[in-house]
């Protein structure tokens, strides 16, 4: 029963790695369509295809952040929180070679980076540290 309890140090850092979890596979599905071509041809998917290869591959590569940031989440929340961060400045990068600008699931990055800095915070507090 105490396990389903959480710590506001758990409960910050696992809502940070729901959020970058979430964020970090709708961009794995847009990496695979400029990739695959997964969705029909439209003017704006057509152009996003277009990009240079180094532009796909730093969307993967923000691909593979994101997952190590949420595993990093559950486990050291301080790595985690620095690969989020990692994660907002290679989707920053790529928002502005893909549409040049920066969309809406980049500002929930940050908000994610800023929840996990909460929750990383607080793990390290001495209030939360407990004898065993």
């Amino acid at each position: 029963m105490t396990e389903l309890m959480t710590t506001p140090k758990t409960f910050l850092s696992r809502f940070a790695a729901m959020l970058l979890l979430a964020l970090t596979v709708m961009h794995l599905v847009l990496a695979l369509d400029l990739i695959f071509g997964l969705f029909q041809n439209s003017a704006e998917l057509d152009a996003l295809r277009a990009v240079a290869a180094g532009v796909k591959g730093l969307w993967l590569g923000l691909c593979a952040v994101g997952g190590a940031a949420v595993v990093a989440l559950y486990r050291r929340p301080w790595l985690g929180f620095l690969l989020s961060v990692v994660f907002c400045a290679c989707l920053y990068v790529a928002s502005h070679q893909l549409w040049g600008e920066v969309k809406g699931g980049f500002w929930l990055a940050v908000a994610a980076s800023l929840i996990a800095a909460a929750g990383a915070s607080t793990s390290s507090s001495p209030s939360s540290r407990t004898l065993s």
